[in-house]
């Protein structure tokens, strides 16, 4: 027996006979019986792919899986290395109907899939992401299955599900079911922080509590956005922008969006990535495609308040307006950070914005709270090459060593503009005589 129970984790059925002796003139009787070895109830309900989806309160969007920007930049990498090796494929018309995922290694493929988690993170505030949640338990035998709880971190029970699982439909084998917490409004009644959301099976309804078992998914709520802190410093005559990104529960990462050419510090990866802009164009179909993302839309449009909806948002959820057009247009690529593994809280990065004459820098986390900073607009002012609000005598340094051709200092575009004070079309030797007075006060530029 204790073989077999090395073979057969969950128990096994033990055919046999019940051996009755007749007496005096009686014949004997023998009754086939068949028994089992350990706790019938406890044999596994659950089936491992029983999963959890976030919703909107108007349509399906997503799997519990891997963060947007971590997706997002192998989606980009993958169109990258297409644009190199097949660029044909990526013709302006073309419909985004190839499978994205042949382009992907295996490797990183395979990390994608085995580093899915059914956390739950939602934020309830009706922007069609991340406001609801539904349970799909899928069963491997015949049980009844209970709406979903939510138990708050004291066990007590905050919030049920709809109930829309009927006693017949429960006993339906391996079946799906699907259960969810109705509006959002329900779970905005919820205090932020973590819950336990659960489904329970059992074999038949009088089943002896501790026979009872529980599929458990953690949740949790979220209603505020990651913080941003930033520092601008210099190195090697760049420009550097440190970021520093924190959320209380779980960041997803960065979005940069720019206007020119900017990257990591220290990364090797193209400094302009436009095929960026075009997965945002093409994401609800790759979303489909790869990441389990179900993101077609099919409720009223009017429903949403697609106004105050932050262009990024909008591209997500298929939505195209006049002013979502134009700030894409505004930008000429952009970059994802994801942070490095699940469930990180923190994000610093050091990004190089030399080349930059606007950026937008997006914190998001895993419930789709998003904090946005955009660039300060550079200065204007004649004399100003370095574009920091005064002139001064950097000015004239910084305007020498560009004329002396040095490749140690980078002037931006608009600071090009300022230096050239005569309004000649070019920076020269005259510009910098001209500072010079100015600083002197001998004129006023």
């Amino acid at each position: 027996a204790e073989k077999l129970k090395k073979s057969f984790t969950n128990g096994f059925f033990i055919e046999g006979y019940l051996l009755l002796s007749g007496a005096e003139n009686s014949a004997d009787i023998s009754v086939p019986m068949v028994g089992f070895s350990d706790n019938f109830a406890q044999i596994p309900m659950f089936r491992t792919n029983s999963h959890a989806v976030l919703l909107s309160d108007y349509n399906r969007s997503s799997r519990c899986t891997e963060p947007f920007c971590r997706l997002m930049e192998i989606f980009t990498n993958t169109l990258d290395r297409i644009e190199e090796e097949e660029p044909a494929r990526l013709t302006e018309d073309m419909e985004p109907i190839f499978d994205l995922r042949q382009y992907v290694p295996e490797e990183i493929l395979a990390g994608v899939y085995e580093s899915k988690i059914n956390t739950i993170y939602c934020s309830p505030d009706s922007d069609g992401l991340a406001d609801n949640f539904a349970v799909y338990p899928v069963v491997k035998r015949n049980c009844y299955v209970s709406g979903l709880e939510i138990i708050d971190e004291n066990g007590k029970l905050a919030a049920e599900g709809t109930g829309i699982l009927q006693e017949a439909q429960k006993r339906r084998g391996i079946w799906e079911y699907l259960d969810r917490v109705g509006s959002a409004d329900r779970l905005n009644a919820l205090k932020e922080g973590r819950y336990t959301v659960r489904i329970k099976g059992n074999l038949h309804k009088d089943a002896a509590p501790e026979d009872t078992q529980y599929l458990d998914f953690p949740l949790y709520i979220d209603k505020t956005a990651p913080e941003i802190t930033i520092k601008k410093t210099e190195a090697d005559g760049r420009q550097i922008l440190e970021l520093s990104v924190a959320d209380a529960c779980a960041l997803d990462g960065i979005v940069v969006f720019g206007k020119g050419s900017g990257h990591p510090v220290g990364s090797s990866r193209p400094m302009q990535q436009a095929s960026g802009l075009s997965v945002l164009r093409q994401l609800p179909q790759e979303f489909v495609d790869f990441g389990d993302f179900s993101l077609q839309p099919n409720y009223e449009k009017e429903e949403l308040d697609y106004a105050a909806m932050h262009p990024l948002k909008q591209a997500i959820i298929s939505h195209e307006s006049e002013e979502s057009k134009a700030y894409f247009e505004r930008f000429s690529y952009v970059d994802f950070l994801p942070v490095k593994k699940n469930g990180d809280k923190t994000l610093t990065v050091s990004y190089d914005i030399t080349d930059l004459e606007d950026y937008e820098i997006i914190a998001l986390d895993r419930a789709f709270n998003m904090n946005t900073l955009s660039a300060e607009p550079l200065s204007e002012k004649r004399g100003d090459v370095n574009c920091d609000g005064d002139v001064d005598i950097a000015d004239v340094v910084m305007l020498t060593r560009l004329l002396a051709e040095d490749e140690d200092v980078t002037v931006t575009a608009q600071g090009k503009r300022n230096a050239d004070c005569n309004r000649n079309g070019q920076p020269d030797g005259d510009d910098s005589a001209m500072i010079l007075q100015d600083i002197a006060k001998l004129i006023r530029l």
